[in-house]
């Protein structure tokens, strides 16, 4: 594969044609802050947390899905870059009830952390998670929508490694489940 050279947060980067800003982010040691990505399944930039600036594109767009091009100019943690993340962390707490003190994931989660980078104390927004009952229909999976951030991860593994297909995403909206 051919070498491309990138400018991220003004220092010059390597990466190879084909790869994305964040492989490229990854491979030159420079944080950006994920939830959805898991290295080998395909990437949605739902989570919406691995935004970057790109000169010459008026939005930001998600690192882990936007291809890396020769000469491309990005930053990585600008001030609005970081508002919007902290909002993005900020809905996606609203949208479920993500009570850190009670959970058994607390202190190894990947939300958590970066509740606590991002300074996260409170929600600003109201809650507007449902009471959800978990799956426990499958001998060996029990799904738990309000440790769920819908960002698809199992649904990709499932389809892309396991080759099964057979998780999915129902309902619209506030009622949206794996």
């Amino acid at each position: 594969m051919k070498e491309i050279t990138l400018t991220i947060d003004d220092k010059q980067c390597k990466g190879k044609e084909g790869d994305t800003v964040l492989d490229v982010c990854r491979a030159n040691e420079i944080y950006v802050p994920t939830l959805c990505h898991r290295d080998g399944i395909s990437n949605t930039g739902a989570c919406r947390m691995c935004l970057v600036e790109i000169e010459g594109i008026a939005l930001p767009q998600t690192a882990c899905s936007m291809l890396a091009a020769e000469g491309m100019k990005i930053k990585t943690n600008t001030e609005r870059l970081r508002d919007m993340r902290k909002i993005n962390l900020e809905l996606i707490l609203a949208e479920r009830p993500h009570f850190c003190m009670f959970c058994p994931k607390s202190g190894d989660c990947e939300l958590q952390n970066l509740a606590y980078e991002y300074g996260i104390s409170h929600v600003r927004f109201p809650y507007t998670f449902n009471e959800l009952p978990a799956d426990t229909s499958h001998p060996y999976l029990i799904i738990d929508p309000h440790h769920c951030i819908l960002c698809g991860r199992c649904i990709r593994t499932c389809q892309e490694v396991v080759g099964n297909c057979t998780l999915g995403f129902k309902e619209r909206g506030w009622e949206t489940t794996v």
